[in-house]
């Protein structure tokens, strides 16, 4: 997955995590903040003949990723001078 087309293109490698569900099977995890984005779905034939699914699904880490998107709202707001 290079990353290079899609509303996607500007997440790194290192934002995403595959997990399996079972043989053809399998969800790609972004990490966002933002967990309402809907999961996209995407069915495909492989060479061996057979067909998979690759589900996208938004909202990896979303908890953390929330609270230290909080955390630096509230730093950038304190007043350092």
């Amino acid at each position: 997955m290079s990353g290079s087309r899609g509303s996607d293109a500007h997440l790194l490698i290192k934002h995403r995590s595959v997990r399996k569900n079972g043989p053809s099977d399998y969800t790609l995890l972004v990490a966002s903040g933002n967990s309402a984005q809907a999961a996209a779905l995407h069915e495909f034939e492989v060479k061996a003949g057979g067909k998979a699914k690759l589900s996208v699904e938004y909202g990896d880490f979303s908890a953390p990723l929330t609270k230290a998107a909080e955390a630096l709202a509230k730093a950038s707001c304190s007043d350092y001078h």
